[in-house]
């Protein structure tokens, strides 16, 4: 078991070096501004204008609550894994933010793929587009330097299960 376990942060390791060390001026500012759509304030910034609207009243207050949920068993994965982030563990790693909670799963991509799924119910031809702006928000955790692979794919993995069983 330990030796999957060694294998597999290898990997993990391994890509998270090669994503972070890709780094490029322009783009270290456009990702340290696009990750905050994972965040808590646009978040609460998009619920509400959700909920104003007449036409998808119903849409934001669900996603208000599934956002509530996603958030609780993020942070209890957060507890209970223990991870530390990667600028924490690894030597000569320059984070371009710096988070104060755990590493495992990546909240902002659990709320980022949550977000993307509920509004694709209400807007389908864009569904593509809202995935796409959630896995980039996902990329931008690794590139930033604050998650490890493996935490951004459970994070998405959380956001969509939860929310697909919750709408």
């Amino acid at each position: 078991m330990h030796r999957i376990k060694d294998v597999l942060f290898k990997a993990d390791k391994s890509l998270f070096l090669k994503i972070s060390n890709l780094r490029i001026g322009y783009l270290n500012r456009f990702f340290c501004v696009f990750t905050n759509i994972g965040g808590v304030f646009f978040q609460i910034f998009l619920i509400i204008h959700l909920t104003l609207l007449p036409s998808t009243r119903q849409t934001g207050l669900r996603l208000g609550l599934i956002q509530i949920i996603v958030t609780a068993v993020v942070q209890l994965f957060k507890f209970l894994v223990d991870r530390v982030r990667p600028y924490e563990a690894l030597v000569d790693v320059i984070p371009l933010k710096v988070e104060r909670d755990k590493s495992f799963p990546s909240g902002h991509t659990a709320a980022a793929f949550s977000s993307a799924i509920a509004i694709s119910n209400v807007i389908p031809s864009a569904n593509v587009l809202f995935l796409m702006i959630a896995a980039l928000i996902g990329y931008s955790r690794i590139y930033l330097g604050v998650h490890y692979p493996s935490d951004v794919v459970a994070g998405g993995l959380i956001g969509i299960a939860l929310t697909k069983a919750l709408l």
